[in-house]
């Protein structure tokens, strides 16, 4: 019996092992700041970093600022030359880095931000990939909050009405009406367990997934084995989330495995 036990343990306790050094070996591997990005943090004098924390302030005081979160496996540093652009219009960027360049692990990581800028008064945040998914989970949860500031891009094909609730109104229709209560419940919750199951299948991707995850999405919208690459090299590594080197190799590793072709303008699913 004791045998058992002790054979059960160290099986244990080596699949614990071998379970978390792949997790830091995945972490590790990460699109990281280019050029541009360090060019920016040597030579501006508005920065400020602190903690985990970057802030970036215009030259004039400004009363809005915006909170971004990192998207998954990218050093935070490489948003820095998008948020300048930000700051030179007006707004403090408040760039926040994530335990492992995962933003699922510090879903409330704005929560820091506020009292450190207590002059600001309009908060908006925001992020890519990721850190946009946590950073609109965040939002939502804050809707009956002191701090209620939700994300969101709306682009329009025609001309269109928008209908704006306000909080004070929402609340009464909650209160009113108790199937439109119903109702918004069963969306928050089953849109919930979508993220959730979204955010664990792309966590537990391993690079060739992700890439064969990108390659079936645009098979399907452009209707073709052959894969146009309209973006660049750099474009997909963001997207995908890994280093340039590393797609670079899983994709010659693919070819030789024969699942794809590929050149400089397309990829061939095999």
């Amino acid at each position: 019996m004791k045998k058992r036990l002790k054979v059960a343990l160290i099986t244990i306790i080596s699949f614990v092992v071998l379970l978390t050094a792949a997790f830091f070996v995945y972490v590790s591997d990460y699109y990281k700041a280019d050029d541009v990005a360090i060019a920016v943090m040597q030579s501006e004098d508005i920065m400020r970093v602190q903690d985990n924390l970057i802030i970036l302030s215009p030259t004039t005081p400004s009363d809005t600022a915006l909170i971004f979160y990192p998207g998954a496996k990218v050093e935070y540093t490489a948003y820095i030359p998008l948020l300048e652009k930000l700051r030179q219009n007006g707004i403090t960027c408040v760039l926040i880095k994530m335990p492992f360049n995962l933003a699922i692990f510090d879903q409330n990581a704005a929560n820091k931000v506020f009292d450190e800028l207590p002059d600001i008064k309009n908060w908006y945040i925001g992020g890519h990939s990721m850190g946009g998914a946590m950073a609109s989970s965040y939002a939502a949860n804050q809707m009956f909050s002191k701090n209620p500031y939700y994300p969101m891009t709306v682009t329009a094909k025609d001309v269109t009405l928008i209908l704006e609730i306000n909080k004070t109104r929402l609340f009464q229709l909650f209160s009113d009406n108790h199937d439109f209560l119903k109702s918004y419940l069963e969306y928050v919750s089953d849109h919930t367990v979508i993220l959730g199951d979204r955010i664990k299948h792309y966590v537990n991707r391993t690079i060739r997934e992700s890439i064969i995850s990108y390659l079936y999405y645009e098979r399907k919208k452009q209707n073709s084995n052959i894969i146009k690459l309209n973006m660049t090299k750099k474009a997909l590594t963001e997207r995908i989330g890994v280093q340039r080197t590393s797609l670079s190799r899983e994709l010659v590793k693919m070819r030789e495995d024969r699942l794809i072709k590929f050149d400089i303008d397309s990829i061939e699913l095999l």
